[in-house]
């Protein structure tokens, strides 16, 4: 699994990349980040070293790998003091089936 793995290009593809060939068959792969596209998570989040689903697809891309689920999910986030907003974050999920 990989939770919130903002790295600078290329570094980002070739971990996830590597990830792929680690799995054992009927392994799962789990990755999740910041949405690059949610403007809410703001500007001191890099959105240079955010992605997208589309972007992760590209990187794992093996025809060993059976996507399960690759979606844009919405969570409610902040500190109630300085008020509430709404967050989009992605993400892909993998199975090895060879």
């Amino acid at each position: 699994t990989s939770h919130f793995m903002h790295l600078p290009a290329p570094h980002q593809g070739l971990l996830f990349g590597n990830l792929v060939p680690a799995l054992a068959p009927g392994g799962t792969l789990l990755i999740v980040g910041h949405d690059a596209s949610d403007h809410n998570h703001g500007p001191a989040h890099h959105r240079e070293l955010m992605f997208d689903v589309d972007d992760v697809l590209k990187w794992i891309a093996d025809e060993s790998l059976e996507i399960v689920s690759a979606e844009t999910r919405v969570r409610t986030a902040g500190a109630e003091h300085h008020g509430l907003t709404a967050m989009s974050d992605i993400v892909v999920r993998a199975r090895r089936i060879s």
